[in-house]
């Protein structure tokens, strides 16, 4: 049923939605980031350059200038995006994945724990939908960035490990073999 939906309202609905992301209210913006998640997920019709482009700037926006909670469902609005769009988003994923990699490296505060877990699965969602070439140029950044975050800043019960468990394994299906040189 969702899908019937998608597909005869898409032309009305998404426009909509990335005019409510840019709305000056945070609550209204995180609410618009967590309905075109949800409206993207399963999303059967295809996107274009154009909309690729615009739906990442928007959301990368929210990513670097929004409050918490908007930028917890920026970064999984645009994973959910990329997860459908898969190789369509090879020209704008290094960019993407280098600001992102920038906001874990600058939001090590306890109060963005759960925006960097997400950041974490955002960029290991990203990684599986674009082509493996695109993914093994900033492979060594985004592995090592994984590690500094296990091995240096989580605490006994963080809620970040749940986030690193489930982008190892996807990490590791990734990469395959090429994974062994960072067991050491």
């Amino acid at each position: 049923m969702p899908e019937k939906f998608q597909k005869r309202y898409s032309a009305e609905i998404l426009p909509q939605l990335l005019n409510s992301v840019e709305d000056p209210v945070p609550r209204v913006q995180s609410h618009a980031c967590a309905a075109l998640t949800n409206f993207m997920e399963g999303y059967k019709s295809t996107l274009n350059d154009e909309q690729i482009k615009v739906i990442c700037q928007k959301l990368l926006n929210l990513v670097q200038n929004g409050i918490s909670l908007v930028k917890e469902n920026a970064v999984t609005a645009l994973a959910t995006v990329v997860e459908q769009v898969k190789e369509a988003f090879n020209p704008y994923y290094k960019e993407t994945t280098n600001i992102l990699l920038t906001a874990l490296a600058n939001h090590q505060t306890k109060e963005y724990k759960q925006f960097r877990g997400q950041v974490i699965e955002a960029i290991t969602i990203m990684s599986a939908a674009v082509s493996d070439a695109m993914f093994m140029e900033v492979a060594d950044q985004v592995v090592h960035s994984m590690l500094a975050i296990q091995t240096q800043q989580l605490e006994a019960k963080d809620q970040q490990r749940i986030y690193l468990l489930s982008a190892w394994q996807r990490i590791c299906l990734i990469m395959k073999g090429q994974f062994a040189k960072y067991l050491p």
